[in-house]
């Protein structure tokens, strides 16, 4: 009945705001809460007064605005402690890690209209 159900949830969902859905299932005695995409959890004043919110420089966007950890316990420190990383960034220090070494890498991106198929693997 897994099909059936979706549509009737469907039909119930479309026609109410996230809040009214949220307060209806509260006031029924069901924990709930909204689920929120990137940017409302960026704008929230919750996330914001726990600290959550971060900035941190990145080489190539310049200042981003990161989610910290929600974790935070008196004897440990849980942050955000770099940029995301550019394409490849990590990947000597991680194959290092594993031990491994793949050697200097293919150098920069081939030309988009270069046949593909005439570079070595």
């Amino acid at each position: 009945h897994r099909r059936e159900l979706g549509a009737l949830l469907e039909q119930v969902t479309a026609t109410r705001t996230t809040a009214e859905l949220v307060d209806r299932l509260v006031d029924a005695g069901v924990p709930a809460g909204p689920l929120h995409d990137y940017g409302q959890v960026l704008a929230d004043p919750h996330t914001a007064a726990t600290g959550m919110v971060v900035q941190v420089e990145h080489p190539a966007a310049g200042p981003v605005t990161l989610l910290g950890s929600p974790l935070h316990l008196s004897d440990s420190s849980f942050g955000v402690c770099r940029h995301p990383p550019l394409l490849g960034e990590h990947t000597d220090e991680v194959l290092g890690d594993l031990g491994l070494d793949l050697g200097p890498g293919p150098g920069p991106d081939p030309d988009p209209g270069e046949d593909a198929s005439d570079r070595p693997l």
